[in-house]
């Protein structure tokens, strides 16, 4: 027996040296993974800092100043807005402005004022329109005019009583005339009298004058005011 326990005793001791060393190795050393060793990219240190791209919408927003591509990743303060490019339309039988904007559409719409405007001559009326406000109105009727008064004297038309700017309220406007004083060939202005003879058919009187009164005279030849 004794035999049999010194042939047992070295292999105790070298299973007990063996399993004290490979405790230390393990206490001593971090262990290792199986297979191949990796790191993860988001443990790998960066070169530089990320940098954040801004994501817009590719469909206009608007208000009633600007327009504008809307950040869709939340960053507002990165939309740039740029104003209007407006296009005025004006439908003269409705009286309506639109005013749209020619890059996004947006649209606004305006009810015009409109204003009558008389045309008027010594009192008869030549002429009745309806205008939108600011619009500048003008005469499309024939030139007025005026007839001789009692002593003959004629009339020229000048224009009208006001100058036809923009109409801002209900407007008449009155024909204006300058008188041209009848005057004799010598510089005087006179009544004129002519005798005509007592004929079936009336004598013709050429005259530098205008003949105002006719009388006629059975004895008498026809009668001129020298020149």
């Amino acid at each position: 027996m004794k035999r049999d326990i010194l042939r047992i005793l070295p292999i105790m001791m070298a299973l007990v040296v063996t399993s004290c060393g490979s405790s230390n190795k393990s206490s001593n050393e971090p262990s290792k993974p199986d297979g191949p060793s990796t790191v993860s990219e988001s443990s790998k240190p960066s070169d530089s800092p990320s940098i954040h791209e801004h994501q817009f919408s590719s469909d206009w927003s608007f208000d009633e100043e600007c327009h504008w591509h809307e950040a869709t990743c939340g960053h507002h303060e990165a939309e740039t807005k740029y104003a209007h490019a407006f296009n005025v339309t004006i439908n003269r039988e409705n009286a309506l402005k639109t005013i749209e904007c020619v890059i996004c559409h947006f649209v606004d719409y305006e009810i015009i004022k409109t204003y009558t405007v008389e045309w008027m001559n010594e009192g008869v009326l030549l002429d009745k329109e309806t205008y939108l406000e600011d619009e500048r109105p003008f005469y499309k009727g024939e030139t007025p005019k005026k007839e001789k008064d009692a002593d003959y004297n004629t009339y020229e038309f000048i224009g009208w009583d006001k100058a036809p700017s923009p109409i801002k309220a209900n407007t008449t406007f009155n024909a204006q005339f300058r008188k041209i004083d009848h005057v004799h060939s010598e510089g005087r202005t006179e009544r004129v009298d002519v005798l005509e003879p007592n004929c079936t058919e009336k004598a013709v009187i050429k005259s530098s004058l205008i003949v105002r009164n006719v009388k006629k005279n059975i004895n008498a030849t026809p009668l001129i005011s020298p020149l």
